[in-house]
């Protein structure tokens, strides 16, 4: 969601909640709750560097970790760090990546968060707001030094909800291309994002 700061600057929040339920993560049994909150803000310029249909969209700030997930699935601890994120568009095609450091500062949790991610992307836009994408989720554990790096390769669809409000549903299967010990090795993202 951007949010004008004046004519030079906006902030664009990002706000990750996620909804999981798993089966045969922790033997033949199965969980699912709500996991920990992340936040981010990325500071970006009003205008962006445009050349005919093209366009960048660059933006830096903080992330924020807030422990506010279920027993099953909250790290308890909060961790902050700086997010960075590069976008290009053109006619059809959207393109680029994120970049996210968290370092724990506090919390119940016994486990300390030192954790890196970066998540390169790419879309095509078709006709009538469909939208085909992929995506590699690439998460280094520096406590455990450990990678996990599932692939996505999604569909989704710009519907109108109520007729008024963009919303941008999709699907995407997951294949988990290197894991560790508590990751599976598939899974499905449904995403349910409000256009603004």
């Amino acid at each position: 969601m951007p949010v004008n700061l004046g004519k030079d600057w906006k902030v664009i929040i990002r706000t990750i909640i996620p909804l999981i339920q798993q089966n045969d993560i922790y033997g033949d049994t199965s969980q699912k709750g709500v996991g920990d909150i992340e936040q981010s803000f990325f500071f970006a310029p009003q205008s962006s560097s445009a050349q005919g249909a093209n366009k960048l969209i660059w933006g830096v700030g903080p992330i924020v970790n807030i422990p506010l997930g279920n027993d099953d699935f909250s790290s308890k601890k909060w961790a902050f760090g700086p997010a960075a994120t590069l976008v290009v568009q053109t006619e059809n095609w959207t393109f680029g990546g994120l970049a996210e450091q968290l370092w724990s500062t506090g919390g119940e949790g016994d486990r300390d968060i030192n954790e890196t991610s970066v998540q390169p992307f790419v879309a095509y836009h078709i006709k009538g707001g469909w939208t085909v994408s992929g995506n590699v989720e690439l998460d280094y554990d520096w406590v455990d030094n450990e990678l996990s790096a599932p692939l996505e390769v999604g569909v989704g669809k710009i519907v109108k909800l109520g007729g008024v409000v963009p919303l941008s549903i999709g699907i995407s299967p997951r294949y988990y291309l290197k894991r560790t010990d508590m990751d599976p090795r598939w899974g499905v993202k449904l995403m349910f994002v409000v256009v603004l």
